[in-house]
């Protein structure tokens, strides 16, 4: 009887209330506005992390022909710095010589 009582009281004076609470967040950035496109990374950062690191990769927005990122190596290949203005929000074509424009819109 009594015992059993004073088991079950400390049991439940163990239990705790075990709950988690969110409320959502979402940061805009340069490459999305966070009205429209939830979520707390921006494309930019997930796909900065999924280019390669060992050869000069750039991914570009081809309706609008924007590069929206780039890594160290093609940034090198490009020789883009600070001084000369790097490569991310410049156009796709700029990079392309003048001779193969054409080509390489189709």
């Amino acid at each position: 009887g009594a015992g059993r009582r004073d088991r079950k009281d400390r049991t439940k004076q163990k239990k705790t209330a075990n709950f988690f609470v969110s409320s959502p967040g979402a940061f805009s950035s340069e490459t999305r506005d966070a009205r429209f496109q939830q979520g707390k990374f921006d494309m930019a950062n997930v796909l900065q992390m999924q280019l390669r690191q060992d050869s000069p990769c750039l991914v570009c927005d081809i309706s609008g022909g924007q590069v929206m990122v780039t890594n160290y190596e093609c940034e090198d290949l490009f020789q883009a710095s600070g001084e000369t203005g790097r490569l991310v929000q410049r156009d796709i074509f700029s990079l392309v010589h003048e001779d193969d424009r054409d080509q390489f819109s189709q």
